[in-house]
């Protein structure tokens, strides 16, 4: 008889869990489309007002993560592994070279 009440408050609990990985799961797919479309336009925005070699290597990263972003629609980006890795590489590159300041 003690075994039926806890089964509803641990199935809850489970739910709770589950829940919680969801709005995870969505904050960080969100947060992926968010920097697809925003990090390429910031970045060739830059690009076009230096025209050193920073501006070229800001212009090949904003054309690297937008062509992900299409790529994505093409084919299942997410069950790539190694796309993954580099888009993420490509993300952390941009955003080191978007610094206001040098990186000394």
């Amino acid at each position: 008889m003690s075994a039926q009440p806890n089964q509803p408050h641990h199935r809850g609990a489970r739910h709770g869990r589950r829940r919680r990985i969801l709005r995870r799961i969505d904050g960080g797919i969100r947060s992926v489309d968010v920097a697809i479309p925003r990090v390429p336009a910031s970045a060739s925005s830059r690009a076009r007002r230096d025209r050193s070699p920073h501006g070229w290597l800001l212009t090949g990263l904003a054309a690297s993560i937008a062509s992900f972003g299409v790529g994505m629609f093409t084919y299942d980006a997410f069950s790539f592994e190694q796309v993954i890795f580099v888009f993420f590489i490509f993300l952390g590159m941009a955003a080191a070279a978007m610094r206001p300041e040098p990186i000394s």
